[in-house]
C-alpha cells in the first residue's frame, strides 16, 4: 500500500514538473477596465497596447515569457471606435488586419470587440 502511495506521489510530482516546464511561462490576466489595467502595469509592461480607448473594458491578455507571444482582447464603447481606428494602419491582406506599433488588431465593429496580438518579426 505504501509503495502505491509513493508511486502516485512521484507521478503527481513528475506531472507537475512537466507542466511547469512546458507551460510555466504562460500568464493570463483579466482587467475590468483601462484604469485597472494601468494600475497593474499591463500597459507599461507592454502586454496591453497603450492606444486602448478610454472606454475599453473586459480587457484580457495572455503572454508567454518563453516565446514572447502576446494575445489579447477588449471591448469598447461605440463612441471611441473612430478614434481607435484613426490610430491604426490597415494592412494589405484579406483578413482586414490593422497595425499599430508592435501589435496587430482585428476589430469587430458590430460587437465593439477587438482581438490583438504582438507582431511576429
Amino acid at each position: 500500500m505504501r509503495s502505491l502511495l509513493l508511486a502516485a506521489l512521484v507521478l503527481v510530482i513528475f506531472i507537475y514538473l512537466l507542466f511547469k516546464a512546458f507551460f510555466g511561462g504562460i500568464e493570463l490576466n483579466k482587467y475590468q477596465d483601462l484604469q485597472i489595467a494601468k494600475e497593474h502595469h499591463a500597459i507599461s509592461s507592454g502586454f496591453v497596447p497603450s492606444i486602448l480607448p478610454k472606454s475599453a473594458y473586459n480587457i484580457e491578455e495572455t503572454h508567454d515569457d518563453s516565446s514572447g507571444n502576446i494575445y489579447g482582447a477588449f471591448d469598447y464603447k461605440e463612441q471611441d471606435e473612430k478614434g481607435l481606428i484613426s490610430k491604426l494602419t490597415p494592412l494589405e491582406d484579406d483578413n482586414k488586419t490593422m497595425k499599430w506599433g508592435n501589435f496587430l488588431f482585428k476589430i469587430d465593429k458590430v460587437k465593439n470587440h477587438v482581438l490583438y496580438r504582438n507582431k511576429k518579426n
